[in-house]
């Protein structure tokens, strides 16, 4: 397995976290509506959105 890259250890967690409650999300509108359309864009949209915050807390904690 290759080493990671160190400035993108923090937004692949936020990635995998964000996954992770988008997934539980859906999981709890499905019960509560029976809607299971559009699922992986409730998934998508908030884990990426953190993906890009982490690259950018990343970015920021790089700069002297």
């Amino acid at each position: 397995m290759a080493a990671s890259v160190d400035a993108l250890d923090l937004p692949i967690q936020f990635f995998a976290l964000e996954t992770g409650i988008g997934m539980l999300m859906a999981l709890i509108r499905y019960h509560r509506t029976g809607e299971l359309d559009h699922w992986p864009v409730y998934v998508a949209y908030p884990a990426l959105a953190m993906f890009v915050l982490g690259i950018v807390l990343a970015g920021a904690r790089s700069i002297p």
